[in-house]
């Protein structure tokens, strides 16, 4: 049952003999807000979060005069915490107090619970499923995070707040040829024991019963470089598991593929979301030997002109909840697309006017029947009826939650509140005059901090 199936039904019982009013928009509520506390560069932001936890202000941030905007936002399985990625390279984890849906005006100032600051930028971030704040749980308040060129690190907001040290395990992804290290740039946990990576053209298991040890197994998403029958080909970008066990993987290069047995079983289908028509699927084994192919996967069909104009690759891929559809996010496309997995991966309907024609990963939601994005434009809107309609589809409602890009829309497991996250990056026109300072020659080479641009906030809306 879906949040718009339990309003009508509590509104039946308001008006009995069928009398049901006509209904209205939602009207969302600001309940909790970062407000100011991220405005401005990342080194004004650090000395205000250093305040507010007491603690000293981390000295890369202090020398960075960059936005400090937003990159993405994750609710904790229990409901309980936001972990939220900015420009700084720092994860913060926000504890919601108890009371934000009792005492909802004024909107609560929402203050970082702890900080872990990354020498290099983090790709991508994963919550243990097992996720609580229940005292007898607290091992369980974990979650992945991979830093550039860096193992990926196993955290927790209670080991080693505000530390840049505070990794509870590490799990190297090395290059089979190089040696170097591999960012995967998705993450997503398989059971409370086991996750995979995303690397280009392959997908990496890891236990995490064995820290400081490697993948366990290594799945390859496509052939090779230059054949051009494979599957899914370019970097995994995205992930996302059905509750059939059904591993959806997207790419930087527009690909999705299917594995059942929870990504650890053989390759359902793969197709190039450029394609209108079905999906790649497995061809008979002895066939596709016959035919040089060693993945099995037969070539698509192309309709000229048929498909909407896309982005340039995949940022995000999620499931319906009933695993029948699943929503397609790239970034550089100012829409989503919904594909039909019941009949071979027909594209069923394409959600226009999402105003996401940037580089910047912009999260989207699915929450029941609902589609949830946000666009540069700081508008949230909402595209209902998940699956019951076909062709170009227009948003059913929206509304404004920001003054700067939505970098991130993301629902409470339960759907009671909907967290948001703006910021991008602003770049200065040529013809503006910067005004630099004179105190040292240091000072000479970088300009100084005048006006604040755009907004860089986290904010919880109840509904």
């Amino acid at each position: 049952m879906t949040r718009h199936d339990i309003l009508s039904s509590d509104s039946a019982s308001k008006f009995p003999c069928g009398q049901m009013p006509e209904q209205t928009e939602p009207s969302p509520q600001l309940i909790g807000s970062t407000f100011d506390l991220y405005q401005g560069t990342i080194a004004e932001s650090a000395r205000r979060e250093a305040e507010q936890l007491q603690a000293q202000p981390n000295h890369f941030a202090l020398n960075c005069h960059k936005q400090n905007n937003f990159k993405s936002v994750q609710w904790s399985p229990d409901g309980t915490t936001l972990l939220a990625s900015s420009a700084s390279q720092t994860l913060s984890t926000f504890i919601l107090p108890p009371n934000l849906l009792t005492h909802p005006t004024p909107p609560q100032p929402l203050t970082p619970y702890a900080t872990h600051h990354n020498p290099e930028p983090v790709y991508a971030t994963a919550f243990h499923p097992s996720y609580s704040l229940a005292p007898e749980a607290l091992h369980t308040a974990l979650y992945l995070a991979s830093p550039a060129d860096l193992p990926i690190r196993l955290l927790s907001p209670f080991s080693a707040p505000s530390s840049s040290s505070a990794a509870v395990a590490t799990y190297p992804f090395v290059h089979p040829a190089t040696d170097a290290f591999t960012a995967p740039h998705s993450l997503c946990f398989f059971s409370t024991a086991k996750f995979f990576a995303g690397a280009a053209n392959a997908v990496a298991l890891f236990d995490l019963e064995r820290p400081g040890e490697g993948p366990v197994r290594r799945m390859r998403t496509c052939v090779g470089r230059r054949s051009r029958q494979m599957g899914a080909r370019g970097i995994v970008s995205a992930m996302s598991i059905s509750r059939d066990g059904l591993l959806a993987v997207g790419t930087f290069g527009r690909w999705v593929g299917l594995y059942d047995g929870n990504g650890e079983g053989g390759a359902v289908a793969a197709f190039p979301v450029a394609s209108t028509t079905d999906a790649y699927r497995p061809a008979a084994s002895g066939a596709a030997r016959a035919r040089g192919n060693a993945s099995g996967f037969v070539n698509p069909r192309y309709e000229d002109g048929a498909a909407e104009k896309g982005g340039t690759g995949v940022t995000q891929v999620l499931w319906s909840g009933d695993g029948t559809y699943l929503v397609v996010a790239e970034r550089m496309c100012d829409g989503c697309s919904v594909w039909d997995l019941r009949f071979s991966g027909r594209r069923l309907a394409w959600l226009v006017g999402r105003k996401a024609m940037t580089s910047q990963r912009l999260g989207v939601d699915v929450w029941g029947d609902e589609v949830w994005a946000g666009g540069t434009d700081g508008m949230v809107r909402c595209w209902n009826r998940l699956g019951e309609r076909e062709g170009r589809v227009e948003s059913d409602w929206g509304f404004p939650a920001h003054e700067d890009a939505v970098c991130a829309t993301c629902w409470h497991p339960d759907g009671s509140v909907l967290a948001t996250g703006s910021g991008q990056k602003h770049w200065q026109d040529e013809d503006e005059e910067v005004e630099y300072g004179s105190d040292s020659e240091a000072s000479a080479l970088e300009p100084v901090t005048t006006t604040q641009v755009g907004e860089n906030s986290l904010k919880v809306w109840a509904f």
